[in-house]
């Protein structure tokens, strides 16, 4: 059987699994052929192992959490040299940081010109939030904090 190499052959063999969902009665049943939902449940269970030992305050667990954080950050990293995934990361910090018909990244809306010129000189002379929000939305989509 020849494989489909056309562009869209390409997209649907990348976005399709081999799960099929039907339903009988009131239920749904799930038939997983490629356990690729198992894939998924080891990746929610590594993300709730990793906040579940945060949540104590002891010295070791404080370590595990820091261990296990890292070695997810290591698997964003890899996941973002994947061309299709770096190109979303970019997409999503575009989208979130294009400047609006004023041609201003962050517009403080306020009836108090006090706090309105206090908070625009922080944003844009201290922080420089034009320069600087790309990056950090982009790190924020990528790992999902940003400290």
């Amino acid at each position: 059987m020849a494989t489909d190499k056309s562009f869209f052959g390409r997209l649907n063999k990348l976005f399709s699994t081999s799960v099929i969902v039907r339903k009988q009665g009131n239920k749904l049943k799930v038939i997983d052929y490629d356990e690729t939902q198992a894939i998924a449940t080891n990746l929610r269970d590594r993300y709730m192992r990793l906040h579940s030992s945060a949540m104590n305050n002891t010295y070791e667990n404080y370590l595990a959490y820091q261990q296990i954080r890292q070695e997810l950050f290591r698997d964003y990293d890899a996941m973002d040299a994947d061309p299709i995934i770096g190109a979303a990361l970019d997409i999503y910090a575009e989208e979130s940081t294009s400047k609006n018909e004023y041609g201003k990244v962050l517009e403080v809306r306020t009836n108090n010109e006090q706090i309105k010129s206090i908070l625009e000189n922080l944003f844009y002379d201290i922080i420089n939030v034009e320069f600087n929000l790309f990056p950090w939305v982009r790190s924020l989509v990528k790992y999902g904090d940003h400290f």
